[in-house]
């Protein structure tokens, strides 16, 4: 789920800088999942919403089935 160049940049960051995401799934269940790890949805439209969270927590969710991509656009 994350790609190359974002997994690339969360392994030198430093784990508490928030990053911003796109995040694909089902935007009621992308918000819980986002707030439970301490991040805050920015914004939401259809099944994507804009993210920011801290970059020592995005691992966590390739785990969540709620999340079907992640896509790192502010770093």
């Amino acid at each position: 789920m994350i790609g190359f160049q974002l997994g690339n940049y969360l392994r030198t960051a430093d784990p508490d800088r928030m990053v911003s995401l796109f995040l694909e799934g089902s935007t009621s269940e992308v918000d819980r999942v986002v707030k439970e790890r301490g991040g805050i949805v920015v914004m939401k439209m259809r099944n994507w919403s804009s993210v920011r969270l801290p970059a020592g927590r995005v691992h966590e969710l390739d785990q969540e089935s709620a999340v079907r991509s992640i896509h790192g656009f502010g770093y």
